[in-house]
């Protein structure tokens, strides 16, 4: 539809002339709420200090774990736990039930290395809460005899809710030292959000065109192994997808023939 020039030109009287009487009463509004405006200002501009600004509360919200945070109190339920300077941190495997390990809960194993001494079970039994002499003989006692022997923090008062195994090794650098901590079901869904910030989908591309990989499901095994004690140390993760058609989707992927690649150097 067109318009005419002169109906254009009533137009834009009537606009201009809205517009005018729109002015008018937002002015006079303006006018009597200036004086109640002026008297908060002060309040408003310290209250406006104290706020965070939007930005930062939005970093916060998309702060994301990093492989580091494995060992951090967020992610570990053995943080509390000070060992002996002598013992070497070897690997952490954190896994959910049907990965062929002993346990029906998802569980967060530590292996360190310690020492070939009665110095090391006697420190791990005084880490778990363990205070008796004549219990922690025992415990010397039976590694003596059996070549492993198994430290209960949940039986012990004041202890660490975990269960430790120390047992030798064909290796002559030292015994090796297993702590078991349980993963209570509230706790898992940060170990799936550890799993999805570190997803590399650079690799992960072709993958995730043919099936969602987001959000991570509820199997899952994560393991990481310290190659270099002090700050080297590979990430592995294991999922568990359950697809509708999996031959066709893994058709797909090999069909698709391309791959991508990052270097995070």
């Amino acid at each position: 539809m067109r318009v005419r020039l002169d109906q254009w030109k009533k137009m834009k009287k009537t606009l201009i002339l809205f517009f005018i009487i729109m002015f008018s009463v937002l002015f006079v509004t303006s006018c009597k709420q200036k004086t109640a405006q002026d008297a908060d200002i002060v309040e408003d501009m310290a209250t406006a200090t104290e706020m965070p600004l939007t930005q930062t509360e939005a970093a916060e919200s998309q702060i994301k774990f990093t492989p580091a945070d494995i060992l951090g109190e967020s992610l570990n339920p053995l943080f509390g736990l000070e060992f002996p300077e002598s013992f070497v941190l070897e690997s952490v495997l954190i896994h959910t039930p049907g990965w062929d390990i002993n346990g029906n809960e998802t569980q967060y194993h530590m292996n360190l290395l310690a020492q070939k001494d009665n110095e090391t079970i006697i420190a791990i039994a005084s880490m778990l809460g363990e205070t008796s002499k004549d219990v922690i003989s025992n415990y010397i006692e039976t590694f003596q005899r059996e070549g492993t022997v198994t430290i209960n923090g949940y039986e012990s008062e004041g202890g660490i809710d975990c269960i430790c195994e120390v047992r030798t090794t064909p290796k002559d650098n030292g015994w090796v030292v297993e702590i078991v901590a349980t993963i209570d079901k509230e706790n898992e869904k940060k170990y799936r959000e550890f799993i999805e910030d570190n997803y590399n989908m650079n690799v992960l591309g072709t993958v995730s065109k043919y099936t969602e990989l987001m959000p991570v499901p509820d199997q899952f095994r994560i393991d990481i192994c310290y190659v270099d004690f002090e700050d080297l140390m590979k990430t592995e993760f294991e999922v568990v997808y359950t697809v509708d058609d999996k031959p066709a989707i893994m058709d797909n992927i090999f069909t698709d023939g391309s791959y991508d690649w990052y270097d995070s150097g």
